[in-house]
């Protein structure tokens, strides 16, 4: 997406359709692993990580024979020309700082869904920023935007675990105290960017 023409962009929904089957399998690994720590049982989720499994299998199959031959013969069309610091990487960052700053602003109020989106915001800034360190001073944009990220994405697993509970009184209660608690990191973690205009800094020196 940052380096690639028109063509070679075409093809990132065959990234995301492995990137999104390894998150998946992921995320039911860490609920599993959150029940039995809490002595609950969880054949749902064995049988779900097992569909998962088996997809994500799937996944690796098509990106081997079909994506990644598909993702090698279209690297020569990257961009090889130009600035990182130029301005088309600079409209790009601005945008995804814009994005970052909407996405704060929605998630005030630590909704599931809002602070999900931060989350995502926050992880496609960072990876941007990760690639063009070296034409701008991003260091400490990208240590803040890991906080941020982890906070963030405790939370959104805190969520996930509030959804597989909701038929047990006891390991739901659980789960929701400990959202409680990580609701408390990710307010923590707001705050801080709103005291210190993390986004607004950030966006000055681009």
């Amino acid at each position: 997406k940052v380096f690639g023409t028109k063509p070679l962009r075409k093809l990132d929904p065959l990234v995301e359709h492995l990137q999104d089957s390894l998150g998946e399998v992921r995320d039911v690994q860490l609920q599993i692993r959150w029940l039995h720590r809490h002595h609950g049982t969880a054949p749902a989720r064995e049988k779900a990580l097992t569909e998962k499994e088996a997809a994500l299998r799937r996944a690796l199959a098509l990106w081997s024979l079909r994506s990644a031959p598909r993702v090698l013969r279209a690297l020569p069309q990257a961009r090889n020309t130009g600035r990182l610091s130029g301005k088309r990487m600079r409209k790009r960052l601005r945008r995804r700082i814009a994005d970052v700053s909407h996405a704060l602003e929605e998630a005030r109020a630590l909704k599931p869904a809002d602070a999900h989106a931060l989350r995502i915001a926050a992880k496609k800034l960072r990876y941007e920023a990760e690639l063009l360190k070296d034409a701008f001073d991003l260091d400490a944009l990208i240590e803040e935007l890991s906080r941020l990220q982890d906070a963030f994405g405790d939370l959104h697993d805190a969520d996930a675990r509030i959804a597989v509970t909701r038929r047990d009184r006891r390991l739901s209660g659980m789960a929701k105290k400990e959202r409680e608690r990580l609701g408390k990191s990710a307010v923590s973690v707001l705050r801080r960017w709103q005291r210190a205009r993390l986004a607004f800094e950030a966006r000055k020196r681009i």
